[in-house]
Order: structure tokens, then C-alpha cells, then sequence
């Protein structure tokens, strides 16, 4: 994968990697897990899609934060540099 972008939500900064060219997928890691744990799979799917992989708040290389937060404000905030408005998501439990 590239080197680590960074994301802002509500002052708080989330980690995530891209790699690949094509339609996207979003990659959501367990929470006792980073985005590391997708590394196969965005390996196997860079070929034909474009991936992103993102820490989850307190996770990885992400921060915790000191306001509340969701989720999906959160996949907002790290897609919103391409204005997408569907993805594929991938998420773990």
C-alpha cells in the first residue's frame, strides 16, 4: 500500500492507506484489530478496485478523540477528498 494519508473528523485524526485502480471498496477492521488486518485482501483486490483501508477511533495508528463521534461521520470524513457518494464496504466484527 502508499504511505499513510490522514483523515480529520471532528479534530481527530484517522489513519488509512489506498491502493489499486478501479471501483472502491472500503475496508472496516474488527475491534481488536487496524486496518493492517486487511492487507490480503487489499493486495488481491488492488488489481481491479481502488482500496481504502482506515483505523477505526482509538485503533491503529488512529486517535481516540475527546468528543462523542460515529462511525459513519467518521467514513464520511475519510472519503470526502473524492466527493463519493457509494462505496463497497468490507467491515469485520
Amino acid at each position: 500500500m502508499d504511505e499513510t494519508q490522514w483523515a480529520v473528523a471532528e479534530g481527530t485524526r484517522l489513519a488509512f492507506d489506498v491502493a489499486g485502480e478501479g471501483p472502491w471498496l472500503t475496508f472496516l477492521h474488527a475491534g481488536i484489530a487496524d486496518r493492517t488486518m486487511w492487507e490480503p485482501q487489499v493486495a488481491a483486490f488492488a488489481d481491479h478496485h481502488r482500496c481504502i483501508a482506515y483505523d477505526l477511533r482509538g485503533f491503529g495508528e488512529s486517535s481516540i478523540g475527546t468528543v462523542g463521534f460515529s462511525r459513519r461521520d467518521d467514513l464520511a470524513a475519510v472519503l470526502a477528498r473524492w466527493a463519493l457518494r457509494r462505496v463497497t464496504s468490507w467491515a469485520a466484527r
